[in-house]
């Protein structure tokens, strides 16, 4: 292996070193970021959606069962909950996919959703988001989708049978028309 010159060795240094530059202000800025874990969740009902379920319910009206997976993100500051098919297209890829962060609020019982919709369609559009208050194991979000449109998004936890339901509807005209429905089970 041939030995670099003293300019190629410059040249190496000077194209590593904003890297290090950067590793080293993230280090400065973050200490413990990837360490931190709090005792216990910041929320207990969120606490609960932690794991893998299905997905069982109606889109308009097509049956569907789809996988989820929910996780903290964020130093359990974010839930993020994935959803994705069952179903595949012609290429092999999920016929849908979508991302949903529910965060708790600084304000008692109140909740902040958004939602990109990946791949296929939900009923919502390719992006959501909205505000939310809690009343006992029931969340419901006022939503707003990318195109301006209003949608409600209720989220209920039954606490007897450890499941999970929701139901999403979006505004036409002057009525609520239910887009989705689903019950969630653990898998």
């Amino acid at each position: 292996m041939k030995r670099l010159s003293m300019r190629g060795r410059i040249v190496v240094g000077l194209a590593i070193l904003p890297g290090l530059v950067f590793l080293a202000v993230v280090g400065a800025c973050f200490p413990n970021y990837s360490t931190y874990r709090p005792a216990t969740p910041q929320d207990d009902l969120l606490g609960r959606w932690l794991g893998h379920w299905v997905y069982r319910g109606t889109l308009g009206n097509t049956q569907i069962t789809d996988d989820v997976k929910a996780d903290w993100g964020v130093v359990h500051e974010q839930l993020w909950i994935h959803v994705i098919a069952r179903d595949k297209d012609d290429g092999g890829l999920p016929v849908r996919e979508s991302w949903l962060t529910l965060d708790k609020s600084k304000f008692a019982n109140e909740y902040d959703c958004h939602g990109s919709q990946l791949r296929g369609d939900a009923g919502l559009g390719a992006e959501w988001q909205g505000h939310g208050q809690r009343d006992g194991d029931v969340l419901t979000f006022n939503l707003q989708n990318a195109a301006g449109g209003p949608a409600l998004l209720v989220i209920a936890f039954n606490r007897k049978a450890g499941t999970w339901t929701w139901k999403f509807s979006n505004l036409e005209g002057n009525r609520w028309r239910t887009t989705a429905t689903a019950a969630f089970t653990r898998n």
